[in-house]
């Protein structure tokens, strides 16, 4: 519980300068909804949106950030310092000005990661299933490829899902203030996409382990002699599609993050210790 209690107090630090702008008026923090700068307006610091789009018309003497949307800069736009799009797109108008770094990480080059369903089901169509089949596919590729790092988070997934899900929301709050911070410095944008590479790909590959625990239990259950990669396909095949429900497959999805995510955390931080215990013998 201490070690609970540590890392909670630590990711809330983190947090504290985003806290601090979101009640700020020199600043704009927004979660989960579009954020905007009208023509004629000034934001003294930053502009930071997670899962939503910036637009703006005014000026931003410092940083412009926006993780998984868009960032749109109209023809009055200033932004003194950096404009950074991650898993999204920079459309700049021509007269809009960039004081700093325009860096884009479009989401085409994660678009072989897995996509949770945060809009909670609202969205279900072809382009769903395509993803779905994607997934379903690149998972048991990676299976077949490194399974050994898929039976260890798998592992750890069932040993205690709550603990993988602590893990898992913590990691992800985590991500935002230290995405933050790199933007500071032109090294530190140089080193987003290895950050976020990273978190996609704990993602997948905790999204895969739980792919290989569902199908071995829909096996059992149906006395099916299936191993190895047919696990993983039943597995992921029947996850996602329990994630393109309404609403509920939404909130499914959600869970399934954290809880992947979460373990691949879980079990990078479990081998760190184990390294250092044996190397103090």
């Amino acid at each position: 519980m201490k070690k609970y209690l540590v890392v909670a107090v630590f990711v809330t630090v983190l947090l504290l300068p985003a806290l601090a702008g979101a009640a700020s008026q020199d600043s704009i923090v927004r979660f989960g909804e579009d954020a905007e700068v009208p023509q004629g307006t000034t934001v003294d610091t930053n502009v930071v949106v997670f899962n939503g789009n910036a637009t703006v018309r005014g000026r931003v003497r410092e940083n412009v950030v926006v993780i998984m949307g868009d960032i749109y800069l109209e023809q009055e736009a200033v932004v003194d310092g950096n404009v950074v799009a991650v898993g999204g797109r920079v459309i700049k108008s021509p007269t809009a000005r960039i004081g700093g770094e325009n860096v884009s990480l479009g989401a085409g080059n994660f678009r072989f990661m897995p996509h949770m369903n945060f809009s909670f089901g609202r969205h279900v169509g072809v382009g769903s299933v395509w993803r779905l089949l994607s997934i379903v596919f690149l998972g048991c590729v990676l299976y077949w490829l490194l399974p050994a790092p898929v039976v260890k988070v798998a592992g750890t997934a069932s040993a205690d899902p709550l603990k993988s899900v602590l893990y898992g929301l913590l990691g992800y709050l985590a991500v935002i203030p230290l995405t933050i911070m790199l933007i500071i410095t032109i090294v530190g944008i140089m080193a987003l996409p290895l950050l976020w590479a990273s978190v996609f790909a704990g993602r997948f590959l905790g999204q895969v382990a739980l792919g290989l625990l569902a199908g071995k239990l829909i096996a059992e259950r149906l006395n099916l002699s299936s191993s190895g990669v047919a696990h993983v396909l039943l597995g992921l095949l029947t996850l996602g599609l329990f994630t393109l429900i309404p609403v509920v497959g939404g909130l499914m999805s959600l869970f399934y993050s954290l809880l992947g995510f979460g373990a691949v955390v879980w079990t990078l931080l479990a081998q760190r210790a184990a390294k250092k215990e044996g190397g103090n013998v």
